[in-house]
């Protein structure tokens, strides 16, 4: 959850609430997925400010 939440609100790693645990732990994982495709294959994880059905620009 906590990846998902500064997807949602767009904060740094580093200002995770310690609830989600780590942000190192977090940064991991995301870097991890991000790498292996997980978040092509779910549609509903959006940055923050983007629409969750809207689709992707190119950079």
């Amino acid at each position: 959850m906590g990846i998902v939440w500064t997807f949602r609100t767009g904060t740094a790693w580093r200002d995770v609430p310690e609830r989600y645990g780590s942000w190192a732990t977090l940064h991991t994982r995301f870097r991890r997925w991000a790498m292996d495709g997980t978040f092509h294959r779910s549609p509903s994880i959006s940055p923050a400010g983007t629409p969750m059905n809207a689709p992707s620009s190119p950079p």
